[in-house]
């Protein structure tokens, strides 16, 4: 497996106000690996570069080579509940282990390896509809029999540090700011549509994806700006706990999902530009992932991939712009909030950020 690299964060604080935030990312270009091999071999391969969300990846590699080829896509339905399960794995993770951690509570590490194996395990949608009501029912006992489309509605039950095991409303607590949170979503639309305003496939733009020729965030809160709740945290400031909040959502709607066995719409999406090229996507837990297959003959020309960390930990992006103007008492409450819009940003390798007093 490739080495995953990181993204570095500094921030420039004058003691007071931050003035600018620089953010830069070493991670390599995975898909170089795949320039040259056969289109059989990709599958295999990206399964090997990528642990985390590997079977979206699975699936991107396999639909945009098939539509390169031209072969038929059809034969995916088990695909996307194994990859609704992912994402159900990867938002329980977060939610379970990383937050309470992040804000001094305790981990759910047990229960989350008894509800998370059969997700990864299913081999079929009734095993993974099973998985999800046990969860579904976790999580309400940890709520006090509020399910989660309840604690949705309103922010004072977000408030309230019963939930969640408190960690939410710790979050809540040190997420205050003095202006509007910034969002620059990337539009959904059909990805037909999106490569139009997106400018040539090169390494430049698998590195610093930008729509229309701007950065633009991807996600939860991309999909979900216009909740009523979700808004207010935004007026209001709260960065983080929008962000937050806006995949517990997405927890709550993919759950619903597995539940009733229907599958949301728009999770995958495959375009052939023309013969030999083709470009899919597919929705993960952190947003959009893009494959782009470019095939000779019986070899793989070029391949392009762009995650979604691409996109929210662009070096103009979200991140950058979040933080400018923002006022902070002293530096560890500075350095505590940013690592908290790093996490809620949920970057795909290791993050560090740094406070550069001046």
């Amino acid at each position: 497996m490739i080495e995953p690299g990181q993204i570095d964060i500094e921030v420039s604080w004058d003691g007071s106000t931050v003035q600018a935030a620089s953010i830069r990312s070493s991670r390599p270009r995975a898909s170089r690996v795949l320039i040259g091999r056969t289109p059989d071999q990709i599958g295999p391969l990206v399964g090997l570069l990528f642990s985390l969300c590997g079977r979206a990846q699975g699936l991107c590699a396999g639909l945009a080579v098939d539509a390169a080829r031209v072969r038929s896509t059809d034969s995916m339905a088990i695909d996307l509940h194994a990859v609704l399960a992912e994402r159900v794995f990867e938002h329980l993770w977060r939610i379970w282990i990383d937050w309470p951690q992040a804000l001094g509570g305790p981990p759910r590490r047990q229960a989350f390896a008894e509800l998370a194996a059969p997700l990864r395990n299913a081999s079929n949608a009734d095993e993974l509809q099973a998985a999800a009501i046990r969860l579904a029912a976790a999580l309400r006992q940890q709520n006090h029999g509020h399910d989660l489309h309840a604690l949705l509605a309103s922010v004072d039950a977000l408030s309230d540090a019963a939930f969640f095991d408190g960690w939410l409303a710790a979050l809540m607590q040190i997420d205050r700011g003095d202006a509007p949170a910034t969002l620059t979503p990337l539009p959904t639309m059909p990805l037909r549509s999106w490569l139009s305003a997106l400018p040539p496939w090169d390494a430049n733009f698998a590195q610093a994806p930008v729509f229309r020729g701007q950065p633009a965030e991807c996600g939860a809160l991309a999909e979900r700006g216009e909740d009523p709740v979700i808004r207010t945290l935004l007026e209001s400031g709260s960065a983080v706990t929008a962000r937050v909040v806006a995949r517990l959502a997405a927890l709550e709607q993919d759950l619903s999902a597995l539940i009733e066995d229907a599958m949301p719409p728009d999770q995958v999406d495959v375009v052939s530009v023309h013969d030999g090229v083709a470009v899919a996507r597919v929705l993960t837990a952190r947003g959009p992932l893009l494959h782009r297959a470019v095939i000779d003959g019986d070899r793989i020309a070029d391949y392009l991939i762009v995650a979604p960390t691409e996109w929210n930990f662009h070096p103009r992006g979200i991140l950058s712009s979040a933080f400018e103007g923002r006022r902070f008492i002293d530096a560890s409450a500075l350095k505590t909030w940013a690592e908290a819009l790093v996490l809620a940003l949920d970057p795909c390798v290791p993050a560090r950020v740094s406070v550069r007093s001046h």
